[in-house]
């Protein structure tokens, strides 16, 4: 009796494997990457236009028009300040060539006190055909790759280049 009782235990242990552990830890979803693409009237602009004043403005730009929106919203206005957003926020602004095009790309990351993180990356790039300022924006609240996924393929889609991994 003894016997059956240890063996009932033991296929209920095998079942409830078989079932999956419920107190294990569960995989989450990676985040949703929201990508916009925009473009302004640039005519006459060239390449040669693209370089560090222009990167260094487009960042100004960016970081204030960042600040905006985020202080915009009612339930983070209240919660944090324009110097929070200004003292969190790590920025950087670089150029990279891809298929013969120069794109400039801002990534501004922001960490808030309530662990809630923001991660915005531009890549901005001219279309001299048609007199444009393209403008692909790709925001998460987790890091992404600019070079895959969501983001990849609306920067590919916006400027007809793959980027690749580095």
């Amino acid at each position: 009796m003894k016997k059956n009782i240890l063996l009932g235990l033991l296929f209920a242990v095998a079942l409830a494997g078989c079932k999956g552990n419920t107190n294990a830890p569960q995989k989450k979803a990676p985040a949703e990457i929201v990508t916009a693409v925009s473009a302004e009237s640039a005519p006459g602009a060239k390449q040669s236009n693209l370089d560090q004043g222009f990167l260094e403005h487009c960042e100004k730009i960016m970081v204030e028009t960042f600040v905006k929106k985020a202080m915009s919203q009612p339930q983070l206005a209240q919660k944090y300040s324009r110097e929070d957003y200004e003292k969190q926020m790590k920025r950087s602004a670089s150029y990279i060539e891809a298929g013969g095009k120069k794109l400039a790309v801002l990534k501004l990351d922001l960490s808030l006190k309530d662990n809630k993180e923001i991660y915005t990356t531009y890549v901005l790039g001219l279309d001299e055909k048609r007199g444009e300022l393209k403008t692909v924006t790709c925001t998460s609240s987790e890091d992404f790759p600019i070079q895959s996924g969501k983001c990849g393929e609306a920067v590919e889609q916006a400027f007809g280049v793959k980027l690749s991994a580095k």
